[in-house]
């Protein structure tokens, strides 16, 4: 069983069997780790709003859970909710649900805005605190490595995952034809071409 269910719940709670068995698929369908470690800690919140088994599952706890991040977020409130609605789609496939609560569940809209940017000097003073772009020799590499691993987040317009999921055979620095091959989501695949000669040179 999953140590944190095990740790939190207890073999006892009569969701832990049915709550590891669907992490367990998430993992086999090749869920990412950030995904089901985020459904775990969601999951785990809304156990405690139901000390039933799966096919008791109803809108009331559904309900109490959403009520608690009420003070939230709605960016950080919706991703909860999907949590319980993929278990819940889950349990009903696997014949422990009847019928799936989250049908009568409003579902957290997020306002649409665009993105802000930091500012360019201040994305500098970042990175400059974490390494110069011309390393001092005494500066252990490991800076220099979490500069290009931020860096590259910064440059690509890519998430933490993204990037440290790259390969040396991902980057292209030929020159004239700097481009990185960043894998997203869904196994999208998108190419960020690479102009800055500094970024590419620290590469």
């Amino acid at each position: 069983m999953d140590e944190a269910i095990r740790e939190q719940l207890g073999t006892g709670h009569p969701l832990a069997a049915a709550l590891d068995a669907f992490l367990g698929d998430l993992a086999n369908g090749n869920a990412s780790a950030h995904t089901i470690r985020a459904y775990r800690g969601d999951l785990l919140q809304f156990a405690a709003h139901h000390d039933a088994g799966p096919g008791e599952l109803t809108v009331a706890p559904v309900r109490a859970f959403l009520a608690e991040t009420a003070g939230l977020a709605p960016a950080t409130r919706k991703p909860k909710r999907a949590a319980v609605a993929s278990f819940c789609r889950w349990a009903v496939r696997h014949d422990l649900l009847d019928a799936n609560p989250m049908d009568r569940i409003d579902t957290v809209k997020v306002p649409k805005r665009l993105p802000r940017p930091a500012a360019a000097a201040d994305v500098a003073k970042v990175l400059a605190a974490i390494c110069p772009r011309r390393p001092r020799k005494d500066l252990p590499d490991d800076r220099l490595r979490d500069r290009v691993l931020f860096e590259t987040i910064y440059v690509c317009g890519a998430g933490a995952g993204e990037v440290c999921g790259l390969y040396v055979e991902d980057l292209d620095l030929r020159l004239d034809d700097e481009h990185v091959r960043i894998h997203g989501k869904g196994g999208t695949v998108r190419t960020v071409l690479l102009d800055d000669r500094g970024y590419v040179a620290l590469l």
